[in-house]
């Protein structure tokens, strides 16, 4: 029986077959390999891009939340000037300048901004005005509360850009209620209040009608009836 073998050109192809497919695998992985560094050079470029949004979105979230707590904190003050505002007249009273003052950082403890030093505190203003002939204080007038606080950037690129630490102001203004009314005189008869009930004794239960009478002032009425029941065992 006699054996045949391949003929020279048949394993030359075969070589060449080989060699080949041992080439196409070494591009693809040369390939899959590039492609590799090639996602790990765009990524470290679009890191620090990533990292500076972040943290420009921290900032102004913290800008934010620092602003609205000192915007409730200047409401606060505004609303007891307008209660008090004769504390800041001369001589004034420095009990309640005080407790104004310590109303304010009471309130400010739990703010991200540094308030002013103590001492340092904005009084409040009364933007009012003498026009009409009353004090800038007086009853319906404006009481004016503007306070800035100091906050500090966490961005080094907005350092550059914006002041750090950066100022944010708020202001709040509420109309006095409390004073002398301009305009009313003392003059004229003083009215006289009667209060009286019918039947004004008996037993218990106790129906009775009462009535508020107000007389002797020509710009006041007498006020309504009342019903009730009441218990007069002691």
């Amino acid at each position: 029986m006699a054996l045949e073998f391949p003929s020279r050109s048949l394993w030359g192809d075969m070589r060449v077959r080989i060699r080949d497919f041992f080439a196409a695998r070494s591009v693809r992985h040369i390939v899959r390999d590039g492609r590799r560094g090639q996602s790990f050079v765009e990524f470290a470029l679009v890191l620090p891009v990533i990292l500076l949004i972040v943290l420009l979105g921290l900032d102004f979230g913290r800008a934010f939340m620092g602003y609205v707590s000192l915007q409730q904190n200047v409401r606060i003050a505004a609303n007891f000037a307008s209660l008090n505002p004769t504390a800041w007249d001369s001589p004034g009273s420095a009990t309640l300048r005080q407790k104004y003052s310590d109303l304010i950082y009471n309130d400010a403890q739990g703010i991200n901004c540094d308030m002013p030093n103590s001492g340092q505190l904005p009084a409040p203003t009364f933007p009012g005005g003498t026009a009409d002939g009353t004090p800038a204080n007086s009853v319906g007038k404006p009481a004016v509360v503007e306070i800035t606080c100091s906050f500090h950037l966490l961005t080094p690129i907005i350092n550059a850009i914006l002041p750090n630490p950066l100022p944010l102001t708020a202001s709040s203004s509420f109309p006095i209620r409390k004073g002398v009314v301009a305009g009313i005189t003392g003059t004229g008869p003083k009215p006289v209040v009667q209060f009286s009930c019918i039947p004004a004794s008996g037993t218990v239960p106790l129906a009775t009608s009462c009535s508020l009478v107000i007389t002797n002032s020509p710009n006041l009425r007498h006020g309504g009836l009342g019903r009730w029941f009441a218990d007069l065992d002691h």
